[in-house]
């Protein structure tokens, strides 16, 4: 935004709050409280400058405290799939295959036999996907990192 000039003989700005200048260690700060996840208004009240400020002047680290906080939750989200755990499996699924408890549940009624049985019952508590399914959720999940 330019810089507003009083058209008096000095040429001087119109006075008043003087302009901002980022600094390094309110950068940290913001980055920090961004990858927390704290709400903008909130991290510009602990750097002690305005919400229009604080966009202006660090709309980068706020985006990128974001992502980072959101690529962290993604990570452990993918582990605690890679580890088995079916809450997890069922929000990759449903997140990036666009596939709903009910698909999961059609699935395996699918996968029973005329007598209500499964047809080769699954160990655990496992979900049973295709081979590509399961490539393209891996390149998907890969591709988000």
């Amino acid at each position: 935004m330019p810089e507003t000039i009083d058209h008096n003989s000095t040429g001087a700005r119109k006075p008043g709050r003087p302009r901002y200048v980022k600094t390094e260690h309110d950068q940290k700060i913001v980055t920090m409280f961004a990858q927390a996840g704290l709400p903008h208004d909130k991290i510009a009240f602990m750097v002690g400058i305005g919400l229009k400020t604080l966009k202006r002047y660090y709309r980068d680290d706020l985006k990128r405290g974001h992502i980072e906080q959101v690529t962290h939750a993604l990570t452990k989200v993918r582990e605690a799939a890679n580890n088995g755990e079916p809450w997890a499996i069922k929000w990759i699924l449903a997140v990036f295959a666009g596939m709903s408890e009910q698909t999961l549940v059609r699935q395996q009624v699918q996968q029973l036999g005329k007598d209500g049985n499964p047809i080769d019952p699954p160990a655990g508590n496992t979900y049973i996907i295709k081979e590509d399914e399961r490539k393209l959720i891996e390149k998907k999940l890969d591709d988000e990192v």
